[in-house]
């Protein structure tokens, strides 16, 4: 049993940190040669019955991709959940992606034993249908969305979202700071 829980913390630490095809030794924002429409994909909300079709129309969408058991993810949670609550203000949608293959009951044994309820929706990919439809292959990510529904930066790592990434997606997205 304890060389899988060992294997297990090897493979999340390799998955969380795994890069694209380029080396990304440091977090980076990435932008696209040419914006791409991103594929409308329908997700389960948490602990609801409805689904939500993402990314939304006509609206700035913020789609930040996290597990459960993935380090990096949970140190940022935090730190972007403020930031959606400070962005909603200003009609920007941010949403959880989470990628946990066991869905809900993942997610809420996570926020559960972390005492915590989030701000932003959250929403379950357990089969990663959005993920692979972005080419995401590693976590966290956080994937920008124009109005007309393109992939316009991504940033690839564990952002600061109390601190210069923040100020970098908000350049991003044509926003002024809250």
């Amino acid at each position: 049993m304890k060389k899988i829980t060992v294997l297990s913390a090897i493979f999340s630490s390799v998955l969380c940190n795994a890069s694209f095809a380029d080396d990304i030794s440091t977090t980076e924002w990435k932008i696209p040669a040419e914006k791409t429409a991103v594929a409308a994909t329908s997700l389960q909300k948490l602990n609801a019955l409805e689904t939500l079709a993402v990314p939304g129309s006509g609206q700035l969408t913020v789609l930040h991709f996290w597990a459960t058991w993935c380090p990096p993810c949970i140190e940022e949670l935090p730190q972007i959940d403020r930031l959606a609550a400070e962005l909603q203000s200003k009609g920007i949608a941010v949403e959880a992606v989470s990628e946990d293959r066991g869905g809900a009951n993942d997610v809420n044994a996570f926020f559960s034993r972390h005492e915590t309820t989030p701000h932003m929706p959250q929403l379950l990919d357990p089969k990663r249908a959005l993920a692979r439809s972005l080419g995401i292959n590693s976590l966290p990510v956080t994937v920008l969305i124009n109005a007309d529904g393109q992939e316009i930066a991504r940033l690839v790592g564990n952002g600061q979202w109390d601190g210069d990434d923040k100020k970098k997606l908000l350049s991003l997205l044509q926003v002024s700071p809250p």
